[in-house]
């Protein structure tokens, strides 16, 4: 083979490489809001907090249930689960509230919507309260004591750190 013929074979690889190279970059582009909201329900991240009762759900873990209590959390939670249209309306406003072009009508709506889900939130948890017993909702309240104060020590880290990162950012006068 040629010195000619290597040089052109050279070139010919370098130049599918970086072709190669252009169209997978292409295909990494950051995905839109829209994207990744879909993605992240996809996966159960944030829209599925009703499933099992949000943060009132996480709590209830690591406590002993009967399988008549767990048969009746199924059935209030199932009963009290949004519609997948209702889902989507208050998606939208949400989107349009981020995206600041939320209207006056849209804002009723979103307060309406939010208002509701409150209530409903309040009458699940009275439902979730009639069926637990007196210990099962004490080691709920020891729960919700020990989880405030980690986030206490957290916020107060997250301080600590913020503070060191602006002391250590600062310009040395010299």
């Amino acid at each position: 083979m040629s010195i000619k013929n290597k040089v052109i074979s050279t070139l010919a690889l370098s130049g599918a490489v970086l072709a190669f190279s252009a169209a997978v970059s292409a295909q990494k582009a950051a995905p839109s809001t829209m994207e990744k909201t879909e993605k992240v329900h996809k996966r159960g991240g944030h829209g599925d907090k009703h499933k099992m009762g949000g943060r009132r759900g996480m709590m209830l873990r690591g406590i002993d249930l009967s399988e008549s209590q767990k048969t009746q959390l199924k059935a209030i939670h199932e009963a009290n689960k949004p519609s997948e249209s209702a889902m989507n309306k208050m998606r939208e406003l949400r989107m349009a509230k981020r995206a600041g072009t939320l209207t006056a009508d849209q804002q009723t709506r979103f307060a309406a919507i939010k208002a509701e889900r409150k209530a409903k939130h309040t009458a699940v948890k009275a439902q979730v309260d009639a069926i637990l017993t007196a210990d099962q909702k004490q080691q709920i309240e020891t729960r919700k004591v020990e989880m405030k104060q980690k986030m206490q020590e957290r916020r107060e880290l997250r301080k600590q750190r913020k503070a060191n990162q602006t002391e250590t950012a600062k310009p040395v006068a010299g």
